[in-house]
């Protein structure tokens, strides 16, 4: 998860941890009152009762503040190797159904509509969260093919690209985070199959 705080851009300098957790909470509130687009950094400051350049200071604008609060509420996602496909792929649902489940819907939906017109918005937001879980899956997927259980020219980022798209697919239809029980259907009846599926040949005929 990266940090977007002075320690980074400051020659190591420890930030005060109690000033931005207050900082990412006034950010994740106003967020959901008000959406990505109305939300202001003057706004973050004087919810959090802190100055402006405090914030200046530890984040370089609302963009990676936004998501700096985002990945700190989320927490970290496990990619554990359970020794099977199916279990991998069931540990990854429960956890990332976990992880968004932290998070008010209203908020992922705001950010989610902004980034259509924020490019900066789109770039930390891939940084900070779509390669770090493509990256994970993809590990899930290498060692799969490491035990057999995938063909080894299976394209892994492709399928590491389906579950992320339809876990936002379902809340952008829905207005609510996947829950666990989907996320494993999910894993269960589109990617486990899509993943094992044996490789078509030149000649094989369509089903």
């Amino acid at each position: 998860m990266p940090e977007y705080t002075a320690a980074r851009r400051h020659g190591g300098r420890h930030p005060d941890a109690a000033r931005d957790a207050a900082l990412r909470e006034a950010a994740l509130a106003l967020l959901s009152e008000v959406g990505y687009d109305g939300m202001t950094v003057d706004a973050v400051a004087a919810r959090a009762k802190a100055g402006k350049n405090t914030i200046y200071r530890r984040w370089s604008g609302k963009a990676e503040l936004v998501i700096d609060a985002l990945s700190h509420a989320k927490g970290d996602t496990e990619y554990p190797d359970t020794g099977s496909l199916s279990g991998d792929l069931h540990a990854v649902a429960d956890a990332l159904a976990d992880t968004e489940g932290r998070i008010d819907a209203r908020v992922i939906l705001g950010i989610a509509h902004a980034m259509a017109r924020d490019t900066e918005l789109r770039r930390v937001f891939e940084e900070s969260f779509v390669t770090p879980h493509t990256a994970g899956l993809r590990r899930v997927f290498d060692r799969a093919a490491a035990r057999g259980e995938i063909p080894a020219d299976r394209d892994r980022e492709l399928l590491a690209s389906v579950f992320p798209a339809l876990t936002l697919q379902e809340l952008l239809v829905s207005g609510a985070a996947a829950t666990p029980e989907f996320a494993r259907r999910l894993m269960d009846e589109v990617v486990f199959p899509l993943a094992t599926a044996p490789t078509r040949t030149a000649g094989d005929p369509h089903p």
